[in-house]
Protein backbone atom coordinates (compact mmCIF):
# COMPACT_ATOMS: atom_id res chain seq x y z
CA UNK A 1 0.00 0.00 0.00
CA UNK A 2 2.79 2.44 0.92
CA UNK A 3 4.67 1.50 -2.24
CA UNK A 4 1.65 2.33 -4.37
CA UNK A 5 1.27 5.78 -2.77
CA UNK A 6 4.97 6.52 -3.38
CA UNK A 7 4.64 5.50 -7.03
CA UNK A 8 1.62 7.79 -7.50
CA UNK A 9 3.55 10.69 -5.97
CA UNK A 10 6.53 9.97 -8.24
CA UNK A 11 4.39 9.99 -11.33
CA UNK A 12 2.78 13.25 -10.21
CA UNK A 13 6.19 14.87 -9.63
CA UNK A 14 7.41 13.72 -13.06
CA UNK A 15 4.29 15.19 -14.68
CA UNK A 16 4.76 18.53 -12.93
CA UNK A 17 8.43 18.61 -13.92
CA UNK A 18 7.60 17.88 -17.56
CA UNK A 19 5.02 20.68 -17.63
CA UNK A 20 7.53 23.17 -16.20
CA UNK A 21 10.10 22.20 -18.84
CA UNK A 22 7.57 22.77 -21.63
CA UNK A 23 6.58 26.17 -20.24
CA UNK A 24 10.20 27.29 -19.96
CA UNK A 25 10.88 26.18 -23.53
CA UNK A 26 7.92 28.19 -24.80
CA UNK A 27 9.04 31.31 -22.94
CA UNK A 28 12.48 31.05 -24.48
CA UNK A 29 11.12 31.47 -28.03
CA UNK A 30 11.15 34.96 -29.64
CA UNK A 31 8.86 36.43 -32.30
CA UNK A 32 11.64 38.77 -33.47
CA UNK A 33 12.91 37.67 -36.91
CA UNK A 34 16.51 36.52 -37.12
CA UNK A 35 18.78 39.00 -38.83
CA UNK A 36 20.28 37.84 -42.09
CA UNK A 37 23.89 36.71 -42.05
CA UNK A 38 26.26 34.86 -44.30
CA UNK A 39 25.12 31.61 -42.77
CA UNK A 40 21.43 32.19 -43.39
CA UNK A 41 19.87 31.52 -46.78
CA UNK A 42 16.63 33.36 -47.59
CA UNK A 43 14.59 31.88 -50.39
CA UNK A 44 13.27 34.32 -52.99
CA UNK A 45 9.54 34.29 -53.69
CA UNK A 46 8.50 32.11 -56.59
CA UNK A 47 7.77 34.42 -59.53
CA UNK A 48 7.69 31.71 -62.14
CA UNK A 49 4.16 32.71 -63.22
CA UNK A 50 4.97 36.42 -63.61
CA UNK A 51 6.20 36.12 -67.18
CA UNK A 52 3.22 33.95 -68.11
CA UNK A 53 0.80 36.47 -66.61
CA UNK A 54 2.37 39.37 -68.51
CA UNK A 55 2.31 37.45 -71.79
CA UNK A 56 -1.36 36.64 -71.32
CA UNK A 57 -2.41 40.06 -70.06
CA UNK A 58 -3.46 41.12 -73.54
CA UNK A 59 -5.51 37.96 -74.02
CA UNK A 60 -7.28 38.52 -70.69
CA UNK A 61 -8.16 42.11 -71.63
CA UNK A 62 -9.55 40.84 -74.92
CA UNK A 63 -11.72 38.26 -73.14
CA UNK A 64 -12.95 40.87 -70.66
CA UNK A 65 -13.79 43.19 -73.55
CA UNK A 66 -15.88 40.48 -75.22
CA UNK A 67 -18.01 40.12 -72.09
CA UNK A 68 -19.00 43.79 -72.09
CA UNK A 69 -22.21 45.18 -73.59
CA UNK A 70 -21.85 46.34 -77.20
CA UNK A 71 -21.45 50.05 -76.44
CA UNK A 72 -18.87 49.47 -73.70
CA UNK A 73 -16.63 47.39 -75.93
CA UNK A 74 -13.75 48.55 -78.08
CA UNK A 75 -13.12 47.29 -81.60
CA UNK A 76 -10.09 46.91 -83.82
CA UNK A 77 -12.18 48.28 -86.69
CA UNK A 78 -15.25 50.51 -86.57
CA UNK A 79 -16.91 48.11 -89.02
CA UNK A 80 -16.72 45.41 -86.32
CA UNK A 81 -18.72 47.58 -83.95
CA UNK A 82 -21.39 48.46 -86.48
CA UNK A 83 -21.72 44.87 -87.61
CA UNK A 84 -22.04 43.67 -84.03
CA UNK A 85 -24.88 46.16 -83.42
CA UNK A 86 -26.70 45.07 -86.58
CA UNK A 87 -26.41 41.39 -85.71
CA UNK A 88 -27.47 42.01 -82.10
CA UNK A 89 -30.67 43.57 -83.49
CA UNK A 90 -31.32 40.95 -86.17
CA UNK A 91 -34.47 39.71 -84.41
CA UNK A 92 -36.02 43.17 -84.70
CA UNK A 93 -36.94 42.68 -88.33
CA UNK A 94 -38.83 45.99 -88.46
CA UNK A 95 -35.65 48.04 -87.88
CA UNK A 96 -34.31 49.90 -90.92
CA UNK A 97 -30.70 50.96 -91.48
CA UNK A 98 -28.63 53.52 -93.33
CA UNK A 99 -25.08 54.89 -93.28
CA UNK A 100 -24.76 58.67 -93.33
CA UNK A 101 -22.05 61.30 -92.84
CA UNK A 102 -22.70 63.79 -90.04
CA UNK A 103 -19.13 64.99 -89.48
CA UNK A 104 -16.35 65.49 -92.01
CA UNK A 105 -14.23 62.40 -91.41
CA UNK A 106 -14.18 59.32 -93.66
CA UNK A 107 -16.13 57.08 -91.25
CA UNK A 108 -19.91 57.08 -91.69
CA UNK A 109 -22.40 57.16 -88.86
CA UNK A 110 -24.86 54.28 -88.71
CA UNK A 111 -28.56 55.04 -88.53
CA UNK A 112 -31.20 52.66 -87.20
CA UNK A 113 -34.80 53.71 -87.59
CA UNK A 114 -37.26 52.19 -85.13
CA UNK A 115 -40.47 52.82 -87.07
CA UNK A 116 -42.98 54.99 -85.30
CA UNK A 117 -40.62 55.71 -82.42
CA UNK A 118 -37.11 57.04 -82.94
CA UNK A 119 -33.87 57.23 -84.88
CA UNK A 120 -30.77 55.82 -83.20
CA UNK A 121 -27.48 57.10 -84.59
CA UNK A 122 -24.15 55.43 -83.83
CA UNK A 123 -20.78 57.14 -84.07
CA UNK A 124 -17.31 55.64 -84.12
CA UNK A 125 -14.31 57.30 -82.54
CA UNK A 126 -10.66 56.56 -81.83
CA UNK A 127 -8.41 58.67 -79.61
CA UNK A 128 -5.13 59.79 -81.15
CA UNK A 129 -3.10 57.45 -78.93
CA UNK A 130 -5.60 54.56 -78.96
CA UNK A 131 -5.42 51.36 -80.98
CA UNK A 132 -9.14 50.62 -81.01
CA UNK A 133 -12.45 52.29 -81.76
CA UNK A 134 -15.29 53.02 -79.36
CA UNK A 135 -18.93 53.24 -80.43
CA UNK A 136 -21.39 55.79 -79.01
CA UNK A 137 -25.08 56.36 -79.67
CA UNK A 138 -27.62 59.16 -79.76
CA UNK A 139 -31.39 58.68 -79.65
CA UNK A 140 -33.70 61.02 -81.54
CA UNK A 141 -37.41 60.35 -80.86
CA UNK A 142 -39.95 61.55 -83.39
CA UNK A 143 -43.19 60.33 -81.85
CA UNK A 144 -43.23 63.23 -79.38
CA UNK A 145 -45.68 66.07 -79.85
CA UNK A 146 -44.01 69.19 -81.21
CA UNK A 147 -41.18 67.50 -83.12
CA UNK A 148 -41.65 68.42 -86.78
CA UNK A 149 -38.83 66.30 -88.20
CA UNK A 150 -35.13 65.63 -88.59
CA UNK A 151 -32.67 66.21 -91.38
CA UNK A 152 -28.89 66.05 -91.51
CA UNK A 153 -26.59 68.57 -93.09
CA UNK A 154 -24.06 66.43 -94.88
CA UNK A 155 -20.70 66.28 -93.10
CA UNK A 156 -21.86 68.92 -90.65
CA UNK A 157 -24.77 68.36 -88.23
CA UNK A 158 -28.18 66.90 -87.43
CA UNK A 159 -31.00 69.43 -87.56
CA UNK A 160 -34.24 68.98 -85.62
CA UNK A 161 -37.23 71.24 -86.23
CA UNK A 162 -39.56 71.66 -83.28
CA UNK A 163 -42.75 73.58 -82.58
CA UNK A 164 -43.58 75.09 -79.21
CA UNK A 165 -47.31 74.77 -79.84
CA UNK A 166 -47.49 71.58 -77.77
CA UNK A 167 -46.46 73.53 -74.68
CA UNK A 168 -48.53 76.59 -75.65
CA UNK A 169 -45.57 78.59 -76.91
CA UNK A 170 -45.78 80.64 -80.05
CA UNK A 171 -42.27 79.60 -80.98
CA UNK A 172 -40.41 77.31 -83.31
CA UNK A 173 -36.93 75.88 -82.89
CA UNK A 174 -34.12 74.56 -85.04
CA UNK A 175 -31.75 72.48 -82.91
CA UNK A 176 -28.31 71.55 -84.24
CA UNK A 177 -26.50 68.43 -83.00
CA UNK A 178 -22.83 67.96 -83.86
CA UNK A 179 -20.26 65.25 -83.19
CA UNK A 180 -17.57 66.17 -80.67
CA UNK A 181 -14.93 63.59 -79.69
CA UNK A 182 -17.18 60.78 -80.88
CA UNK A 183 -20.26 61.97 -78.98
CA UNK A 184 -23.44 63.48 -80.38
CA UNK A 185 -23.95 66.84 -78.69
CA UNK A 186 -26.81 69.34 -79.11
CA UNK A 187 -24.74 72.44 -79.66
CA UNK A 188 -26.79 75.34 -81.02
CA UNK A 189 -30.44 76.43 -80.94
CA UNK A 190 -32.15 78.91 -83.22
CA UNK A 191 -35.47 80.11 -81.79
CA UNK A 192 -38.16 81.72 -83.90
CA UNK A 193 -40.31 84.08 -81.80
CA UNK A 194 -43.42 85.90 -82.96
CA UNK A 195 -44.48 89.14 -81.34
CA UNK A 196 -48.02 90.50 -81.11
CA UNK A 197 -47.65 92.13 -84.50
CA UNK A 198 -46.67 88.85 -86.12
CA UNK A 199 -43.08 89.90 -86.67
CA UNK A 200 -40.41 87.22 -86.46
CA UNK A 201 -37.64 87.64 -83.89
CA UNK A 202 -34.81 85.10 -84.15
CA UNK A 203 -32.72 84.33 -81.07
CA UNK A 204 -29.55 82.23 -80.89
CA UNK A 205 -28.41 80.20 -77.89
CA UNK A 206 -26.08 77.38 -76.95
CA UNK A 207 -25.97 74.89 -74.09
CA UNK A 208 -22.65 73.59 -75.41
CA UNK A 209 -20.47 76.69 -75.52
CA UNK A 210 -20.49 80.10 -73.88
CA UNK A 211 -20.83 82.23 -76.99
CA UNK A 212 -22.49 85.48 -77.96
CA UNK A 213 -25.53 85.41 -80.25
CA UNK A 214 -23.42 86.71 -83.12
CA UNK A 215 -20.88 83.94 -82.62
CA UNK A 216 -23.61 81.27 -82.53
CA UNK A 217 -25.21 82.75 -85.64
CA UNK A 218 -21.83 82.50 -87.40
CA UNK A 219 -21.41 78.87 -86.29
CA UNK A 220 -24.84 77.91 -87.63
CA UNK A 221 -24.14 79.71 -90.89
CA UNK A 222 -20.91 77.74 -91.21
CA UNK A 223 -22.74 74.45 -90.54
CA UNK A 224 -25.26 75.09 -93.30
CA UNK A 225 -23.37 77.11 -95.89
CA UNK A 226 -22.90 75.29 -99.19
CA UNK A 227 -23.90 71.91 -97.75
CA UNK A 228 -26.59 69.48 -98.78
CA UNK A 229 -29.50 68.94 -96.36
CA UNK A 230 -30.75 65.34 -96.46
CA UNK A 231 -33.69 63.48 -94.88
CA UNK A 232 -32.98 61.08 -92.04
CA UNK A 233 -34.60 57.72 -92.70
CA UNK A 234 -33.67 54.07 -92.75
CA UNK A 235 -34.36 51.93 -95.80
CA UNK A 236 -32.23 48.76 -95.52
CA UNK A 237 -33.18 45.62 -93.62
CA UNK A 238 -30.48 44.09 -91.44
CA UNK A 239 -29.16 41.60 -94.04
CA UNK A 240 -28.91 44.36 -96.63
CA UNK A 241 -27.16 46.57 -94.09
CA UNK A 242 -24.50 43.91 -93.39
CA UNK A 243 -23.97 43.33 -97.11
CA UNK A 244 -23.68 47.09 -97.68
CA UNK A 245 -21.20 47.42 -94.79
CA UNK A 246 -19.03 44.60 -96.13
CA UNK A 247 -19.11 45.62 -99.79
CA UNK A 248 -18.43 49.32 -99.14
CA UNK A 249 -16.21 49.35 -96.06
CA UNK A 250 -14.70 45.88 -95.68
CA UNK A 251 -15.42 42.93 -93.41
CA UNK A 252 -13.46 43.98 -90.33
CA UNK A 253 -11.47 41.54 -88.20
CA UNK A 254 -14.03 40.02 -85.83
CA UNK A 255 -16.96 37.71 -86.44
CA UNK A 256 -19.88 37.11 -84.15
Amino acid sequence: MLWGIKMKRLVTYIGILFTLIMLLSACGKSDVPVENSDNVTIEKPDNSNEKFEKENEGEKEKEDNEDLPTLERTYENWTDGYRRIIEDNSKNIEYLYDFIYIDDDEIPEMLIEIPGMAYVIYTSYKEDDADEYRISEGIFPYNISGILGYTYIEKSAIKMSQSGASIKEDKEYDRYTIICNGELVEAYIMTWNYNDSGDVIIEYSSIYENLSEDEIKARIRKLEEGRKECPIEGYMEYKEAIEYLISNYGTGSQSY
